[in-house]
């Protein structure tokens, strides 16, 4: 088996380990180490039953091991990028993290240290970009193309020919119409629906109204 890191510790982390368990189920794959937070208060701490190794930038002493980023911040659309810099390897030392209940077409291309949850459709002659977070539910129609460092939340859904930039953040349960574009480093916040193409270094938020009433 190949050795895991865990970039970050946070709750998001527990997923990842989740699908490597799940994947270790099929096959053999993955003995994870532990984790990597720049939080150095966590730094050896168990965290769900892991130690935290060190900071981010001590991923240079793990010259043979694999990484995975649990990274995410909606109002820090660059984070996943910036984090992915401080480890001192290629993309080939990303892994990809591959849930079994996701859908993937043969056609379709998924680049190194993509995390795919469970529940995912990617469909035909899809693009996964290097380091993108692909959370539950979440369909990609055919031929979407999904740039480096995005993260897409729970039950997106995009239809056909949609282009997404890099470093973007798509919240919970946002829906794209077909043939739409997405500029690099965009925040589409929760249940927003996309019907026309977005400039680079946009924030579309949908407004929900909320009714509080006396639940008496």
């Amino acid at each position: 088996m190949k050795d895991l890191i865990i970039l970050g510790a946070g709750g998001t982390a527990f997923d990842l380990i989740d699908i490597a368990i799940a994947m270790n189920k099929i096959k053999k794959q993955w003995n994870i180490l532990g984790f990597l937070d720049d939080n150095e208060e966590l730094i050896g701490k168990n965290i769900y039953n892991f130690p935290v190794l060190g900071t981010i930038s001590q991923s240079k002493k793990y010259k043979n091991a694999y990484f995975t980023s649990s990274i995410g911040d909606a109002y820090k659309t660059k984070l996943r990028m910036i984090v992915r810099k401080k480890v001192p390897f290629s993309n080939e030392r990303f892994a990809s993290l591959i849930h079994p209940t996701a859908i993937i077409s043969d056609s379709a291309i998924i680049e190194h240290g993509a995390v795919i949850y469970g529940n995912v459709t990617l469909s035909g002659r899809v693009f996964v970009g290097h380091d993108v977070f692909l959370c539950g539910n979440t369909f990609l129609g055919h031929e979407c193309v999904i740039g480096d460092h995005c993260l897409l939340s729970v039950g997106n859904y995009l239809a056909s020919d949609v282009n997404v930039g890099n470093c973007c953040y798509l919240g919970v349960g946002v829906m794209v119409r077909h043939q739409i574009t997405i500029g690099d480093n965009c925040l589409i916040g929760m249940g927003t629906k996309i019907v026309k193409s977005i400039s680079p270094n946009s924030k579309v938020i949908n407004k929900l109204e909320t009714l509080i009433t006396d639940n008496q």
